[in-house]
């Protein structure tokens, strides 16, 4: 039996208990204030184009002694448009000139400041599109090598360049070409461990899912390398006629590196610099040149939800027929569930890209309690809220813009909405929008990741521009390359997940359940090697990527200490230090973090940093 003395106390304990979860609740609820943008204090900079660096591809001679060569057109040419991208990202001048012999000049270059030379005037390397080489530019490369200039070969050479000329072979390290006329079938592509970020991978499909992702190009010139190389991917054959299956060092080589005189020969087969897969390359060829590397990167993960949350409850009747509940109870008990999961589940930062409505012209209106509920629940979650372009109906984007606006200056009028998915951005359909007053206070555009245009740049002087580099769901091989590729070259991702493909599916295989499942296998298992960078939202990201574009920085090395010394410095600036045989034993003005053998995230706390290294193993030798 229950005494009195128990009883009241067993009351007094229920009635704390009840006041405590309610209060706590009460609490959530005074303190959650959503019509704020809770970024958009934080992440405020001053910073604009007009602060961020630009690779000058005008000058017809160099300003310092750190300055690269591209041979070729970069205004015509694929890879002329990488080669400029990352020579900005990497805060070097890049010098064109349409021909080899052209190029000749450079040799009577002298950096002079304050009429004093400062430096040397041979390039850290030249660039080469093989469009614009000769069968007689040998003898003036050859020219280039004996003074120790690097060589950057964005491509193959043509075919009779290589088989009827013993020279060339020897400048690119082919010792045997085995490809006749014909190329050759590859039944897979090995990327060697070490040279891009993540490790080494193979991308050969095994299985029927493997067929669906395999989309590289595999019919490649079979190129044998010398004894002089070092090769970084290579094709992998299924089988050799009737032979054995040829050694590892007898497979068609793709990527290598050639050694002649004090100078280093680089030499890719195939059409990899040709899109931002080109960047990550470059930066890893860099590494592989010297016996350190360190360049600046972004230090920014997003994962971005498009078309989510929405405030009208549409297409109900397909919504029914895949999960017998209407499109508001789908996107709050179901989608909802698997985003805030995931989120947990790999410490992401999530932006949301809220379209209020999809349907424009049926009679389905966005609802103001379903609005709040999402302002309320995503900022209790700490997660950004942004604005879409897209919609499934065929209005103007301009009056689009003007029905949202009209819901949205309602319901939250006092909000500052900071980002916009543009899918397929052009610059003309931007400019027709950019003064809408929805538009006033937008800092940063996300896209489509288009190949040819920067993964980051600026759409107009105070408002950038994110690429979205994948999609989450679907991850070919190729993708998985330009993912690890701008890793290396950035230290930056965006995963965009289209919910439209959800609420207007066009087959099962957009319903929410698949989408998930290969979501969250592809988030947790492809960018695990990435952890240690800084996950962001959209607009922390921006500010990143501000920062990013208009620092510049220096570096040099007195036996075992890299100084570093920037300008511009922020609280943002990041570095990727490479290495080989060698470790951080101590740093000044900075914090590190280990990525893989042989790389570190530099954080910086100062403009000038000090890095202490010790050998791990005996030297290494170029």
């Amino acid at each position: 039996m229950v005494t009195q003395r128990n009883f009241l106390t067993i009351t007094i304990m229920m009635s704390v208990l009840f006041f405590m979860f309610q209060f706590s609740g009460v609490i959530k609820e005074v303190l959650n204030d959503y019509e704020v943008n809770e970024y958009e204090e934080d992440t405020r900079t001053t910073l604009t184009e007009k602060d961020s660096y630009s690779a000058d591809i005008s000058r017809t001679s160099p300003e310092s002694s750190e300055y690269f060569v591209y041979i070729g057109n970069v205004q015509d040419s694929a890879i002329g448009a990488v080669a400029e991208e990352w020579c900005s990202y990497v805060k070097r001048d890049l010098i064109t000139y349409e021909s080899v012999q052209e190029s000749m000049v450079i040799f009577d270059y002298q950096v002079i400041r304050d009429s004093q030379v400062i430096g040397g005037s041979l390039p850290e390397a030249i660039l080469l599109d093989p469009d614009y080489l000769e069968l007689a530019d040998i003898t003036l490369l050859m020219e280039y090598v004996d003074e120790g200039v690097n060589l950057i070969f964005c491509k193959i050479p043509a075919h009779d360049f290589i088989t009827g000329n013993q020279e060339w072979r020897e400048l690119l390290g082919i010792s045997e070409v085995r490809s006749g006329e014909e190329m050759t079938s590859l039944a897979g592509i090995w990327l060697h461990d070490g040279f891009l970020l993540g490790g080494g991978i193979t991308y050969r499909a095994e299985t029927d899912e493997d067929v669906k992702r395999q989309d590289l190009d595999l019919e490649v010139t079979w190129y044998v390398t010398g004894s002089r190389t070092k090769t970084y991917m290579t094709g992998e054959i299924e089988q050799y006629g009737e032979e054995k299956k040829p050694e590892n060092e007898e497979l068609p080589a793709i990527i290598w590196r050639n050694s002649v005189a004090g100078a280093k020969i680089f030499v890719v087969n195939g059409d990899y610099l040709e899109d931002s897969t080109g960047l990550g390359l470059l930066s890893a060829i860099m590494s592989e040149m010297y016996s350190y590397y360190i360049y600046p990167v972004v230090n920014a993960q997003n994962v971005v939800y498009i078309n989510y949350p929405g405030a009208a409850s549409e297409n109900n009747k397909v919504m029914q027929t895949h999960y017998s509940r209407n499109q508001k109870e789908v996107y709050r008990d179901i989608i909802w569930s698997g985003i805030a999961a995931l989120a947990s589940a790999t410490y992401s930062k999530v932006t949301c890209m809220m379209s209020p409505q999809l349907d424009y012209e049926d009679v389905n209106e966005p609802g103001s309690s379903e609005l709040i509920y999402y302002m309320k629940l995503l900022r209790e979650q700490n997660m950004e809220i942004g604005l879409s372009s897209s919609q499934v109906s065929d209005l103007a984007l301009s009056a689009k813009l003007d029905q949202d606006f009209a819901f949205l200056n309602d319901n939250v009028p006092e909000f500052s909405w900071l980002s916009f998915y543009v899918g397929s951005f052009e610059s003309g359909a931007w400019e027709d929008i950019s003064s809408h007053p929805l538009m006033g206070n937008i800092r940063t555009l996300l896209r489509d990741y288009e190949s040819g245009r920067p993964v980051i740049s600026y759409a107009e002087e105070d408002i950038t521009l994110q690429s979205a580099v994948n999609t989450g769901s679907e991850h070919t091989y190729s993708e998985n390359l330009l993912v690890r590729s701008v890793e290396t070259a950035l230290g930056y991702s965006a995963v965009a997940i289209d919910i439209i493909e959800v609420a207007y599916p066009e087959s099962e295989a957009y319903t929410w359940e698949k989408v998930y499942g290969s979501l969250s296998s592809n988030l947790i298992a492809y960018w695990e090697d990435y952890k240690m960078f800084d996950e962001t939202t959209l607009t922390e990201s921006d500010k990143k990527i501000r920062e990013f574009l208009a620092l510049r920085y220096s570096h040099e090395r007195v036996e075992d200490v890299i100084y570093l010394d920037i300008t511009g410095f922020n609280e943002n600036v990041s570095f990727i230090l490479r290495t080989h045989e060698e470790k951080i034993t101590g740093i000044k003005g900075a914090e590190f973090t280990e990525i893989e053998e042989g790389a570190w995230l530099i954080k910086a706390k100062e403009a000038q940093i000090e890095i202490s290294l010790t050998q791990t193993r005996k030297p290494y030798y170029y």
